[in-house]
């Protein structure tokens, strides 16, 4: 993997964080089918079982708190990025807001389904144009990697060790052997899932962790790995990444774009003639 990359990689996994998660359409009865399910959960359900709902279920909303931390030692050297990121995402319509602090500063998004729009570290103004242009969607689409990582999710539940406790699911990922190429799959499938190429060459430690509670959606999401890569010039380097992550699904009633960010922001065209 290169390491110029590690940020954009790192950015990418974040706000498709989101997309790990799941939501439901919720009914105006309280769902006595959801009540059956939940007693079968109750009663005794395994990991196959527990993924499989997780998969059935649709994205309606999703509200996250992310944060994390890159660093890369090469050369004696450490290299660090660290950030929050708190990112709004609703299917219909497809809008998404994401409010991210850095070393570099703060940088706030809005996507529309055709615009979007960039407060960018120290420009002081939103600026405007078409929503691929504004953010790149195929490393971080929610609605797509939401789907792939849970087949990801489910190709590889075999890793994976589950608790349950006062309605609480824990998934687990099996670290006793850092050797295990299932592991690497996993890892690797989990990066494509969101748009990006990643290898890992060893581990040295890995904790991966999905907390779902009764309605089969994500919570929580906690990953710290540590592994050696080999960048373009054949030279080895130690990555840390960590990564924590809170949900709420289904809880937003409706996403806009301020009026006042659409009617006063500055088309990205323009900005070529200042």
């Amino acid at each position: 993997m290169k390491k110029k990359n590690v940020f954009m990689l790192v950015l990418a996994i974040c706000v498709s964080l989101v997309a790990c998660d799941s939501g439901e359409e919720a009914s105006s009865d309280g769902s006595s089918e959801k009540k059956e399910t939940s007693q079968t959960k109750k009663n005794g359900m395994t990991k196959e079982e527990l993924v499989d709902e997780i998969t059935q279920v649709e994205l309606a909303s999703v509200k996250s708190i992310v944060e994390g931390k890159t660093t890369i030692k090469a050369n004696s050297q450490d290299f660090s990025t660290s950030f929050n990121m708190e990112v709004d995402v609703t299917a219909e319509p497809n809008v998404m807001h994401m409010d991210m602090s850095t070393v570099d500063g703060d940088m706030e998004i809005y996507l529309g389904e055709d615009l979007g729009y960039i407060l960018v570290p120290g420009e002081g103004r939103w600026i405007s144009g078409p929503r691929e242009e504004v953010y790149d969607t195929s490393e971080g689409d929610v609605m797509e990697s939401y789907k792939l990582y849970n087949q990801v999710l489910n190709d590889h539940i075999d890793l994976f060790n589950m608790e349950e406790e006062s309605g609480t699911y824990t998934l687990t990922l099996d670290n006793s052997d850092l050797n295990d190429k299932r592991i690497f799959d996993f890892l690797e499938q989990t990066y494509a899932a969101n748009g990006m190429s990643m290898e890992f060459d060893t581990l040295s430690e890995i904790e991966y962790k999905l907390e779902y509670n009764e309605h089969f959606h994500l919570t929580n999401l906690k990953t710290n790995v540590i592994s050696e890569i080999t960048d373009e010039n054949g030279e080895s380097s130690s990555l840390k990444i960590y990564l924590k992550a809170d949900y709420e699904v289904n809880n937003i009633d409706k996403l806009e774009i301020p009026a006042e960010i659409v009617e006063n922001a500055i088309n990205y065209e323009d900005l070529e003639t200042e």
